[in-house]
């Protein structure tokens, strides 16, 4: 390297693939997702986001990750559950093997995966530890606010932290026959 320093150049370095590894498996798992929902192959989604089948597969290996254009097209396409039954999406959310909830707007939880740690048919909040609940409700009367149940915000994160634990999960609104349901996903 001419100029500058070669450390600081390798630490930005390090954390500039921290970062893109902590990113890249959410949308590696997002996109796999949703072709599956979509019921689309690599080639196919690849032509729907102007790209190639080996990028769909870089991006769902978690080798990298899509530039924030394609990420809202995406997400746009997930949100666009044309002729997805509820029936359907219950399905995915049941059979998938990562942490995923899907959430009416009154909270309860219509489908879990097996990894997810949660029971249907309960809300959300009393399934939640009680050191967490006002995190929780906080996040909730957000939800509220932003017009999330209105699609106006597609996508909100969750954040929880204290000094003993960190748990953070992906939270988009999907609308599926006119009703609006919360699409949760374990953030890594």
């Amino acid at each position: 390297r001419r100029g500058g320093c070669p450390r600081m150049a390798a630490a930005q370095t390090d954390v500039g693939s921290l970062m893109r590894k902590s990113q890249a498996p959410y949308w590696g798992e997002f996109i796999a997702q949703l072709r599956q929902t979509k019921c689309l192959t690599q080639g196919q989604l690849a032509t729907l986001l102007h790209t190639d089948q080996a990028t769909i597969s870089r991006w769902e290996c978690g080798i990298s990750e899509p530039r924030i254009a394609i990420r809202q097209k995406l997400e746009s396409l997930a949100k666009d559950t044309h002729g997805v039954t509820l029936a359907e999406a219950i399905n995915l959310v049941r059979s998938s093997p990562f942490p995923m909830l899907l959430v009416s707007q009154t909270h309860v939880i219509l489908a879990a995966s097996a990894s997810s740690g949660f029971q249907e048919g309960k809300t959300n909040l009393e399934q939640t530890p009680e050191a967490e609940r006002a995190c929780l409700q906080a996040y909730q009367a957000e939800l509220e606010q932003s017009g999330f149940w209105q699609m106006q915000a597609p996508r909100l994160d969750y954040a929880y932290n204290n000094s003993e634990e960190s748990r953070k999960a992906v939270v988009t609104s999907i609308s599926i026959a006119g009703e609006t349901y919360a699409l949760v996903q374990k953030a890594w």
